[in-house]
């Protein structure tokens, strides 16, 4: 007698011991139930088991299986498998994945007749093989990376596919999707050209399309409600988004894009154009949604005027861009409260035109030109700030606000003097603390009159003093450098 409860067939028959050629297997499965090791298996308590998941558990035979007759789900990766044939009757059976068992042979696959979900992902066959995977119309989920796919022909009575993985294969299109139920496609590392001939794709959300040969984003839009976009490193020179009413993340890093377009993005919140080589970022309006925008070594970028049409914007990153000469920019996002402008080599007069910004909370400027601090005031907000490798000599103007920061490496170059003259300098840690900490690599001294400080050096030519601090509150030097000097005679 059998009865079904939520889809579990329950059987009610004289129970015996199931003897499992491969021991491994019978552990796995075991684990699974919360049977002790001194439990055996049994035909009875087999049939609590639902999914199944062993992975590299060296498992290589399935016999015994054929008595979870309730079994929906199977993870198998990284075994060594070759038969199938226990599941083969195994009617509630609709989820199997057997990654990586590379002995594993097609006529095995197609012996299962209810899959809805199949992942067969570091099994390589032939192409005449996969196209036998077109007898599996009902699928959702398929996973097929990294298995030398050269076509996916056999795809195109696939319409029911939510989820398709096909990295890392040799794919230079994928012309045969027609499934307009597919919301997630991972297809990176192979070598698509273009996706404007991709029918159907209406319903896709999610697109990772990293590492291949496109040269352009025509495609984006026929993909109406796609969300998300992962396609750096391809060869897009330049790209145009225009209109596109849900696109809500783009990442476009590593693309060698030299122009960019960007308008009428209702719902882009972040956008990723890092090691490309544009020189502008100005042709951009309303992205009224924009919050995060990374621009990191774009070394042939001048112009960000394009980011005054992200009013919401909350993190800028133009690290690594020694060409931006104006920053005043970046004072039109009111709401701004992470900015890294690190390797700008931004000066004094170029943080003052950034203006007040009173919700930024983390300032990263390493590898300026800044030679003090005057533009805390700017940042009433401030708790993080990064200052490392500039001219700075004196950091009393920290204050209590500032929870965590760096000033190491700092290289200040004096103006020249004649021998014995004396220069004033400002040397000051936080709350300016004397910096007593000085290594003279050539014969000095630093005198004090009131509050001011004297720098003598005791020989012509070139003179070099070193100096580090660490603040009370840190286990590290918070503030070093390297004061520089010529004399002569």
């Amino acid at each position: 007698m059998s009865v079904h409860t939520k889809g579990v067939l329950h059987t009610f028959a004289a129970e015996s011991m199931i003897y499992f050629e491969d021991k491994n297997l019978e552990s796995a499965i075991k684990t699974t139930l919360n049977l002790a090791e001194s439990e055996g298996v049994s035909t009875l308590n087999i049939l609590n088991l639902t999914h199944l998941r062993a992975l590299d558990k060296d498992i290589s035979d399935l016999s015994g299986l054929e008595y979870a007759e309730n079994l929906q789900l199977v993870t198998f990766t990284g075994n060594d498998i070759t038969s199938l044939e226990p599941l083969k009757n195994l009617n509630h059976l609709y989820s199997v994945g057997f990654a990586y068992n590379s002995n594993l042979k097609m006529e095995e696959i197609l012996k299962l007749e209810h899959i809805t979900e199949l992942d067969l992902s570091g099994n390589e066959y032939s192409d005449e093989e996969f196209d036998q995977l077109e007898k599996y119309s009902e699928l959702t989920v398929l996973w097929l990376n990294s298995c030398q796919l050269n076509s996916i022909s056999f795809m195109s009575g696939m319409n029911k596919l939510v989820q398709l993985q096909i990295q890392n294969n040799n794919l230079t299109n994928i012309d045969a999707l027609n499934s307009s139920r597919l919301i997630g496609i991972w297809a990176t590392n192979n070598r698509i050209v273009s996706l404007k001939n991709v029918a159907n794709l209406s319903g896709l959300k999610r697109l990772w399309i990293d590492n291949n040969q496109l040269i352009s984003l025509d495609w984006l839009d026929k993909m109406e409600n796609v969300s998300h976009v992962y396609a750096s490193n391809n060869k897009i020179e330049k790209a145009v988004i225009s209109g596109h009413q849900y696109i809500y993340l783009l990442q476009l890093d590593e693309s060698n894009i030299t122009e960019i377009e960007l308008t009428n993005l209702p719902s882009l919140m972040q956008i990723s154009l890092n090691y490309n080589r544009l020189a502008s970022f100005s042709q951009a309006a309303n992205l009224p949604a924009l919050q995060s925008v990374s621009l990191i070594e774009n070394t042939e970028l001048t112009n960000i005027e394009g980011i005054s049409a992200a009013p919401k914007l909350v993190r800028l990153v133009l690290q690594g861009c020694p060409g931006i000469t104006d920053f005043s920019p970046v004072s039109s996002p009111e709401q701004l409260v992470q900015l890294f402008c690190n390797n700008t080599g931004i000066t004094d007069e170029q943080i003052r035109d950034i203006g007040f910004k009173s919700k930024l909370i983390l300032l990263a400027v390493a590898g300026g030109k800044l030679s003090n601090i005057d533009f805390i005031s700017q940042f009433p907000a401030i708790k993080q700030l990064a200052l490392m490798d500039n001219r700075i000599s004196d950091i009393s103007q920290l204050g209590d606000n500032i929870s965590r920061y760096s000033a190491t490496d700092q290289k200040i170059t004096l103006d020249d003097v004649a021998i014995g003259e004396k220069t004033e300098i400002s040397l000051k840690g936080r709350y300016s603390q004397r910096v007593e900490n000085i290594e003279w690599l050539t014969e000095g001294s630093i005198s004090t009159d009131g509050d001011k400080q004297f720098l003598t050096w005791a020989e012509s030519g070139d003179n070099k003093l070193n100096f580090s601090w660490q603040d009370n509150n840190s286990t590290e030097i918070s503030f070093s450098g390297t004061f520089s000097q010529t004399v002569h005679k």
